[in-house]
């Protein structure tokens, strides 16, 4: 068994068995960006579902939790944004995070948060591999005359 298995397997489990209040806290949390919130909520949660090993999922419970995890393993991972294709623009311009920050009028922060967009959407770990990517998907046009 993979450790994607192995995890989807445990998401299942506590998606299934955890209150759909604390669930829904949970993720409004994480949204606003709480993380102490957010890991209180997770603590409830988690035991919760230690306090009661034996639980067995309803097949409601387990078949909803598998079309999440289905789901989210065949979810499109996106189309970047305009703001992101002017970074990877700039980003195959071979210009620094600061730099291209500048450029675009936005923080050295927004821009790393962008390129991170960037790397997940397009399956990469390395600014060369992105600019390689979105090449060869065309998003990238090397005209000069545009």
């Amino acid at each position: 068994m993979s450790a994607a298995t192995a995890a989807a397997g445990v998401v299942r489990h506590l998606f299934a068995e955890a209150n759909e209040t604390d669930l829904a806290l949970l993720m409004r949390s994480v949204e606003l960006g709480d993380s102490l919130g957010a890991s209180q909520i997770a603590r409830r949660i988690l035991d919760g579902v230690a306090a009661n090993p034996d639980a067995k999922l309803s097949a409601v419970a387990a078949q909803r939790a598998d079309s999440l995890v289905r789901a989210e393993h065949m979810a499109p991972k996106g189309l970047l944004t305009p703001r992101e294709l002017n970074v990877l623009r700039l980003l195959a311009q071979g210009k620094t995070n600061r730099q291209i920050a500048e450029e675009s009028k936005r923080s050295a922060h927004t821009v790393g948060a962008q390129l991170k967009s960037i790397f997940y959407k397009l399956a990469v770990k390395t600014r060369t591999q992105a600019v390689c990517e979105a090449t060869q998907q065309g998003l990238l046009n090397w005209n000069t005359s545009s």
